[in-house]
């Protein structure tokens, strides 16, 4: 299989085809094609102008003027993708060619006046009036001065009217934005100082019942080391059984300070808890002392 350049005799599209098939699908307006009439199709010939002894001499790209046919089709028909990928197609091949900017421009008018500029958020309007002034810049190269001052008249009573309104919503908007930001630091504020408290309140009881199960151990470790550890073995002579309850002390009391540990640790974290709890106190008051109610 191998891709050649082709050119589709419906829309005029440059596509690419496999010369191995007999037929196939163009893909920008989807007629069916055959693979050798495509190709005998392809014209490589680029639009331009020549002076030869005070004689102007055309080369016409028949590509180009295909192009132009299926761009104004599409628009005709309202398949706007298709439009799009020609125009984007026509600006990329014929960078130089003013019908691709032209009908760029006349596109994001068209745009500007179906919208109900009202009615729509301050960032999509912004965006129209962006794409407006882009189109006009492109324009401004592609163009005489005089015809892009035809089209500049055209363009300003419509940016203009989106500046003025842009400005009123510029100002909504900055509010809005200001509310969204302030209700979103006080959330966030909120949710601390709540799972903060949340784990202080944890925290506390399981300390205690360390602390608690510390002591238990380590007493109860002991006293059963010496009353039926070290006392058997010396007073009674009971070497096997006190040596069983000394290691059985010796057990209690090392998982007393196993617990110990995990108290201290607990200690530890419990305290950055409240360092961080306090320390969104101090953020609370200082947000209510921004924004007082």
């Amino acid at each position: 299989m191998a891709l050649v350049p082709a050119t589709c005799t419906n829309c005029g599209a440059n596509i690419e085809v496999d010369n191995s098939e007999e037929a196939g699908i163009c893909k920008f307006c989807g007629t069916a094609y055959i693979t050798e009439k495509v190709i005998n199709n392809y014209i490589t010939n680029v639009t331009n102008t020549n002076i030869f002894n005070n004689a102007t001499v055309t080369v016409v790209d028949d590509n180009l003027e295909k192009l132009h046919k299926t761009y104004l089709f599409y628009v005709k028909s309202g398949r706007n993708n298709d439009a799009k990928n020609i125009l984007a197609q026509l600006i990329n091949e014929y960078p130089y060619d003013s019908f691709a900017y032209e009908q760029k421009l006349n596109s994001a008018l068209s745009k500007a006046n179906k919208t109900d500029m009202a009615a729509v958020q301050y960032i999509q309007l912004n965006n129209i009036y962006n794409e407006l002034i882009n189109a006009l810049a492109d324009l401004c190269t592609a163009v005489s001065p005089d015809k892009f001052e035809i089209f500049k008249k055209k363009t300003d009573p419509v940016l203009n009217k989106i500046a003025g309104i842009l400005n009123i919503k510029k100002i909504e908007h900055e509010k809005s934005e200001a509310e969204r930001i302030k209700k979103e630091e006080f959330n966030k504020i909120t949710f601390m100082l709540s799972a903060n408290k949340k784990d202080i309140v944890k925290a506390r009881p399981v300390i205690v019942f360390q602390l608690f199960l510390f002591l238990i151990l380590i007493a109860g470790g002991g006293a059963i080391g010496w009353k039926f550890g070290f006392l058997a073995i010396v007073e009674s002579n009971k070497e096997a059984s006190g040596t069983l309850f000394l290691m059985l002390a010796a057990c209690l009391v090392v998982f007393g300070i196993t617990v110990f540990c995990f108290m201290v640790s607990n200690i530890k974290d419990l305290a950055v808890t409240k360092s961080l709890y306090k320390h969104q106190k101090t953020k609370l008051r200082e947000f209510n002392a921004k924004y007082p109610k």
